[in-house]
């Protein structure tokens, strides 16, 4: 859950309230369950993955610091297999596993009201796969020498059509085939944001779902297999 929203977090520490994975919690179909959001947001992109997860009660919407995730994470590694227990204590979000304990504390401030941002409209989908679709944008990278990493996508009849440019490079361009049946729009993205959702989103072999909805609004990606997550990349000017 931490890999698949802290991407999306602010890594500016001045902006204490997006400097962190946000918790929220809702009551589970079981009786003793929850239903839990992690969800980060750096005001460009926004991650978020639900589980229904055992035995845990949330107050409120804590946010645990992006390092400190990140360190968790980290230690937790080599324990996917095992049973993980995770609580919030007197201001601090407490981590145990059978070889290790991590307490962090919270971050004391408010995280922004994110659902204003969501989609209200179902999108035009298309879906590729996740690697062949990383590995075309990585390409389309060399040629950026812009801060931003923008790379134009032009999504029209069964095909994704991707191209970059620079002053001093020139230009490149590459189309991918997939089952995108929608009108053409053409939309700019941060390319270094599509790689980091894909990679979170899906493993190496599936299948991403892309849904966009025009120029000017954000494309949302999912993993047709798994939609307890989901990614939203707000487009650049072209």
């Amino acid at each position: 859950m931490i890999n698949k929203s802290v991407y999306a977090s602010s890594t500016d520490d001045t902006r204490i309230n997006l400097f962190g994975v946000c918790f929220e919690g809702k009551k589970g179909a079981s009786k003793n369950s929850s239903h839990v959001r992690l969800v980060a947001t750096d005001g460009f992109r926004l991650a978020f993955v639900d589980r229904e997860i055992k035995g845990i009660s949330l107050e409120g919407r804590p946010i645990v610091p992006r390092r400190a995730l990140t360190e968790v994470a980290k230690l937790l590694q080599d324990s996917v297999e095992e049973e993980v227990q995770f609580g919030f204590n007197e201001g601090y979000f407490v981590v145990a596993s059978s070889t290790h304990k991590v307490a962090a504390q919270l971050a004391d401030t408010e995280f922004p009201e994110y659902a204003q941002v969501l989609p209200t409209k179902k999108g035009h989908s298309a879906s590729i796969k996740g690697d062949t679709f990383i590995s075309a944008i990585r390409r389309m990278m060399l040629l950026v020498s812009d801060k931003e990493k923008s790379v134009r996508f032009l999504f029209k009849n069964q095909e994704i059509e991707i191209s970059s440019s620079s002053s001093e490079l020139g230009e490149a361009r590459e189309s991918l085939e997939c089952d995108y049946d929608g009108p053409e729009v053409l939309i700019s993205l941060n390319a270094q944001y599509l790689i980091e959702a894909a990679q979170a989103i899906s493993s190496q072999d599936s299948l991403l779902r892309l849904e966009v909805r025009s120029a000017q609004e954000a494309v949302t990606m999912t993993n047709p297999n798994d939609e307890s997550s989901l990614s939203l990349i707000m487009p650049m000017r072209i």
